[in-house]
């Protein structure tokens, strides 16, 4: 794979380093690249169309497919993984533990995706002057949030729903104990739970910051990296308790199971929350300030 991609990478980079303009020859000379990000022209102009109908942010969003594309790329190489483990061992790779462990890369891989998409827009438009502009126009805020919750809905929506029928595929095939069920359905409502807060709080991060991937390592850490510190600690305080005889902590699986839906439940409010109603109120400010400090 590092053979074939170093030689792509070569081929393509003389010819895609530059912009051109479009020849005589029109659609037909579009780069290949540029066709798999943003399609043919007739295919963006039927696009831009319909979702320009619905919300001018929302095609600003969703109008490029690269980041859609390659969730859905990493969805399939997973798939075809297990579907090879599963042919030529089909035993091992039916197991729950199995199936849990790729479905719990599944779901870590599509919310970096969101995460880094949720802060990109707001954060590259303020790198760019484009936020100067959207700050021009008439167009409320609710608006414009509603734009842009819609392009992330479109670029992540299939793929979540792709993990979630997974998950309850993979439960209702399983063993059917009551600590199985409680695992999947937990691991299904965590993965929702994220993604909103992901969402939201990407938003207001990025927002905030002229470097997209700083904002979404503050995001990543926020909702997906500190709710397992606050679970350790709490775990940590439980064996404490327990060793002076008050126990705090049920250390059954199914209590801790429940116990680390709970804390990531709270930090996803404790984190979303506050960033939605941020964004609600203050949107323009910040924004304003943030493109009067970089013209200065």
């Amino acid at each position: 794979m590092s053979w074939v991609c170093l030689g792509l990478a070569a081929r393509i980079v003389p010819r895609s380093w530059q912009e051109t303009g479009a020849g005589p020859g029109g659609p037909a000379r579009t780069p290949l690249l540029e066709r798999l990000l943003i399609g043919s022209r007739e295919s963006r102009i039927r696009l831009r169309n319909h979702l320009l109908e619905i919300n001018p942010i929302y095609w600003l969003t969703a109008r490029r497919r690269g980041t859609q594309s390659v969730v859905w790329c990493v969805l399939g190489l997973l798939a075809l993984v297990w579907f090879l483990g599963w042919w030529f061992d089909g035993r091992d790779w039916v197991d729950e533990g199995a199936l849990g462990t790729g479905s719990v890369l599944a779901h870590l891989l599509v919310k970096l995706c969101l995460a880094v998409e949720a802060c990109r827009r707001f954060s590259i438009d303020r790198r760019n002057g484009a936020m100067e502009l959207l700050l021009s126009t008439p167009l409320p805020v609710a608006d414009i949030l509603r734009g842009q919750w819609l392009g992330l809905q479109r670029q992540f929506g299939g793929p979540a729903l792709v993990l979630l029928l997974a998950d309850l595929l993979f439960m209702l095939n399983g063993s059917r104990s009551s600590d199985s069920v409680l695992t999947w359905v937990v691991l299904m409502v965590v993965l929702v739970a994220d993604l909103a807060a992901l969402a939201w709080v990407g938003m207001w991060v990025g927002l905030n910051s002229a470097r997209p991937n700083w904002a979404a390592a503050g995001v990543m850490a926020r909702i997906l990296f500190l709710p397992w510190v606050a679970f350790l600690i709490l775990v940590g305080l439980g064996m404490l308790s327990d060793v002076a005889g008050k126990r705090l902590v049920d250390f059954t699986y199914p209590g801790l199971l429940v116990v680390w839906m709970l804390v990531g439940l709270a930090v996803d409010m404790a984190f979303a929350v506050p960033a939605h109603r941020r964004l609600r109120a203050e949107f323009r400010e910040v924004a304003a300030r943030r493109s009067e400090t970089r013209s200065k």
